[in-house]
């Protein structure tokens, strides 16, 4: 199943036959174990003490009168399964209701949060996005923050006062308000990124022995934790840095800089790209590595702009695109000419 029909489905802006499908396959194991996990996340979040005070205020709105209604009368042709099956419609919309209203509770938490923010300065706070979950987060000075899923991002204590820093584990895309009295600073395991007055993209699994800085505008510096800042390295709108912590070293480029925030809006786009380009960028983003059949893909160049539901969507349009194959098995990738499959 595709998942991005199944958020679609969430935000109740699919079609009736793209609905019909998803609650048929919510009918289906692999479609039951899903939808329970995601319910079992949600669950834990209506638990938060932050959270309970907006249940109310939430619970009235026009919202949830649509969302009882439709499980007191099912429409008649709507969100029928493909066989025209209403097994366990009543199961299914009940758990779909709560993950429809812990959407909404989501969006009221983290305003919540965002203004509780000036409250707590005074000591660390810790946010943190579940799985298959985005985090927006508005700082007392105007910072916007949107975390990735499962990134967390610590607050400093006094954040603010005399220096701004955060501590990141994750992929976060930052828009900061710059400050030349209040540096803003980012600490990564092994690094350090330093705002300079810009918009940028940082990934630092707590799994990789790499940190990524995409910046997208105004200028960053960025260092290991073995340099000073007076060592750092300067990226400017355009250019990604990749600082390799086990090498010590710190790689510049500027190759598709908006791909690697691909994770917020789900496209990515090549002109004449060289397949050797594509698939280093592809490692990066999606912690995989690439191998080749024959020397000469490298040099094949790739010229396409789409949008994806999942990594093998993409490994798909790059093979059709430049007819050729791939042969994956968990994060190993090997192109090979079309045909010449082992």
């Amino acid at each position: 199943m595709d998942l991005e029909k199944v958020e679609r489905f969430f935000r109740n802006t699919c079609s009736a036959e793209e609905a019909g499908k998803v609650l048929d396959w919510f009918s289906k194991p692999e479609g039951k174990a899903f939808l329970k996990k995601k319910l079992d996340q949600d669950i834990d979040l209506l638990k938060d003490e932050r959270i309970t005070p907006l249940m109310s205020e939430i619970r009235s709105e026009k919202m949830w009168d649509t969302i009882e209604s439709g499980i007191e009368a099912p429409p008649a042709d709507r969100y029928l399964t493909p066989s025209g099956r209403k097994s366990n419609y009543y199961w299914q919309v009940a758990a779909v209701a709560l993950v429809v209203l812990v959407s909404s509770v989501v969006v009221f938490s983290n305003w919540a949060d965002m203004n509780q923010q000036s409250q707590v300065a005074e000591q660390p706070v810790l946010y943190k996005a579940g799985e298959d979950q985005h985090k927006l987060l508005s700082l007392s000075d105007g910072t916007k923050i949107r975390l990735n899923s499962n990134a967390q991002i610590q607050i400093s204590e006094g954040y603010g006062r005399s220096e701004r820093e955060v501590t990141l584990t994750g992929e976060a895309y930052f828009e900061v308000i710059h400050d030349e009295t209040r540096p803003f600073v980012i600490h990564t395991p092994g690094a350090s990124i330093k705002d300079l007055g810009t918009a940028f993209n940082v990934k630092a699994d707590p799994d990789e022995d790499n940190v990524q800085v995409a910046v997208t505008e105004g200028k960053v510096s960025m260092w290991t934790e073995r340099q000073n800042e007076e060592e750092a390295t300067e990226l400017v709108p355009g250019q990604f840095g990749y600082i390799d912590l086990e090498q010590r070293t710190i790689q510049v480029d500027e190759f598709g800089v908006n791909n690697y925030l691909s994770w917020m809006n789900k496209r990515l786009e090549f002109n004449e790209a060289p397949l050797d380009k594509v698939s280093l960028q592809l490692s990066r983003i999606f912690d995989l590595s690439f191998n080749y059949s024959d020397e000469e893909l490298k040099r094949l160049t790739l010229s396409t702009d789409f949008q994806y539901g999942s990594v093998e969507k993409v490994l798909e349009v790059v093979s059709m695109t430049l007819h050729i194959d791939y042969e994956r098995k968990d994060n190993s990738v090997i192109w090979v000419k079309d045909n010449v499959k082992s």
